[in-house]
């Protein structure tokens, strides 16, 4: 299956719930960060995971 044949969908976030758990609604979708602190803060706990796990590896 490739990218193109599946459909994207982006609803307005007001329609009933869809069956499909991987639908995208508009209200799902945050703005980035833009600043260096939000940046930060969105990177921090996945850079802490990492950093754990490749302690203990």
């Amino acid at each position: 299956m490739t990218a193109e044949s599946v459909p994207m969908q982006v609803g307005t976030g007001g329609e009933a719930p869809s069956d499909d758990p991987y639908a995208l609604r508009t209200s799902d979708i945050k703005e980035p960060p833009r600043d260096l602190r939000g940046t930060v803060r969105r990177l921090g706990p996945g850079m802490i995971l990492s950093a754990a796990v490749n302690a203990v590896v």
